[in-house]
């Protein structure tokens, strides 16, 4: 309803909208992306998600690779940080009460792409910018979705940073390789 705001309300064309996010925000600009796309409204003039939480089931190896030996200031994937509890909406309650946490089925759930990006449809979105870092532990998303972008001709451009934190891009005020990468970004 927000974009609609923009676009009908507000009058803004568009093609002047960029969308962006970091970590769980980053994978709500692709969810929102994908969500224009199926009820049919023009997509923005570009996305930027900022190492983006893509597939909430921990489906991907994101939970168990990069996590050894590597020092994630702002992610601690050895405890569940991400309640995914609140995300299941109505239609899928019944379902998912039926199941003990981390059970096999709830993570059939949650790679819904209503749930979980990187399961979503991919083409025809804006073109993306994604940044992340290759020491964070959520490497692996960002990668999956440079690859879904790639075989669904998306325009993509993405930057893997070695030893930045997680969501760098949103600490641009205060980190200079940030601020260089937003300014790129943009």
């Amino acid at each position: 309803d927000g974009y609609k705001y923009i676009l009908n309300t507000l009058k803004v064309d568009s093609k002047k909208v960029f969308i962006t996010g970091g970590s769980a925000g980053g994978g709500l600009v692709l969810l929102t992306l994908q969500k224009l796309n199926k009820v049919g409204l023009a997509q923005p003039c570009g996305g930027i998600p900022i190492s983006p939480i893509t597939d909430v089931s921990w489906s991907t190896g994101t939970k168990t690779q990069n996590v050894d030996g590597i020092i994630d200031a702002m992610v601690d994937m050895r405890d569940d940080f991400l309640n995914t509890e609140i995300c299941i909406d109505d239609e899928d309650r019944k379902e998912w009460d039926k199941y003990e946490r981390a059970s096999e089925e709830r993570k059939q759930i949650l790679r819904q792409g209503k749930y979980s990006a990187l399961y979503g449809e991919f083409k025809g979105l804006c073109p993306l910018y994604i940044s992340a870092s290759e020491n964070e532990v959520l490497i692996n998303d960002s990668k999956l979705v440079v690859e879904k972008c790639k075989e669904n001709n998306v325009d993509i451009e993405y930057d893997w940073d070695p030893y930045l934190l997680h969501a760098t891009l949103a600490f641009a005020s205060g980190i200079p390789e940030a601020r260089d990468k937003l300014i790129i970004a943009i």
